[in-house]
């Protein structure tokens, strides 16, 4: 669950199909077991945000040639307005030359920008919100989806203080107290 700061404070709840696999989890994440060789999925569901992954549970290592699949080190990118960073895939069970047939999309263009060429997509973040990035491969059955959001930088913001960060006030003193506040920003 991103942004970390989140983490143990949303109540995850998750779907899945028991006969293929097993579950542990929390509301920090989930350790699955794969029980019956088949695809199938695991969804995770918190305050209207779901997320779902598609899994294949093979018996062998050969089954991993015939249906190859996108995978990344990468699933939420978080970015501020003006930042750029990169983000790879890569296709398991593919050749070099496969790394040539990726295409990528993003779903909202007004909050981000991206560029890609072979594996890589380089994302320049635009303006505050979320959107989806989605890597395909023609070899490859599932797309990958990465969940991008921007926001602003909180201590940028505009907010009131004073020009003093400690007051002390002498509740004896008669005469008002304001008279050294005359100076917000």
């Amino acid at each position: 669950l991103n942004p970390s700061a989140n983490q143990g404070k949303c109540n995850v709840s998750w779907e899945y199909d028991k006969e293929y696999l097993s579950v542990k989890q929390d509301n920090f994440g989930a350790v699955i077991t794969g029980l019956k060789a088949g695809s199938t999925y695991i969804k995770a569901k918190c305050n209207g945000i779901v997320a779902t992954c598609l899994i294949s549970v093979i018996s062998n290592g050969d089954d991993v040639e015939k249906n190859p699949y996108i995978y990344s080190n990468y699933s939420v990118v978080e970015l501020k307005p003006n930042d750029t960073t990169t983000i790879n895939a890569s296709l398991y069970g593919g050749s070099v030359a496969d790394m040539e047939m990726f295409e990528w999309s993003i779903a909202d263009s007004e909050i981000a920008t991206i560029s890609y060429s072979r594996n890589n997509c380089v994302i320049q973040a635009l303006k505050p919100g979320s959107t989806q990035i989605t890597c395909s491969h023609p070899n490859s059955e599932y797309d990958y989806t990465f969940v991008l959001f921007v926001y602003t930088d909180l201590l940028n913001e505009t907010y009131i203080t004073t020009n003093y960060n400690v007051f002390t006030i002498n509740k004896n003193e008669t005469s008002g107290i304001y008279g050294n506040m005359n100076s917000l920003t």
